[in-house]
């Protein structure tokens, strides 16, 4: 819901974090990291490609596209990060401390065992 006003929908905010973390990826690697099918990933990646949010250049050889944000897909990335800082604090206020560490200690046990 945070998310509305920023253009991006949950998934596109992650594939940006991800980029931006990873620094430029194969569409591959993006997809084991993200754990995200690739015709789902080609969908995802091609409204941010067209708004030049991310770009495509030729990886190691020429059938493999390496992945990267660019400078404009940094900014929106930025400007949705305060929005998505802001929903984490509110729901963090209203399960309280303890539950919200629960419930960030079950969430990194489930990412671990899906890996």
């Amino acid at each position: 819901m945070e998310l509305r006003g920023t253009g991006l929908n949950p998934t596109q905010f992650t594939l940006l974090q991800a980029l931006d973390r990873s620094g430029p990826s194969s569409q591959r690697a993006l997809s084991e990291f993200l754990g995200i099918e690739t015709t789902t990933l080609t969908r995802t990646l091609a409204p941010l490609e067209r708004r030049g949010w991310i770009r495509a250049a030729e990886g190691e050889d020429r059938r493999q596209i390496r992945w990267s944000i660019t400078t404009t897909g940094l900014r929106r990335l930025v400007a949705a990060s305060h929005a998505w800082k802001h929903a984490q604090a509110q729901l963090r206020e209203r399960l309280g401390a303890r539950r919200w560490l629960r419930l960030a200690t079950d969430l990194a046990a489930i990412s671990s065992a899906a890996l």
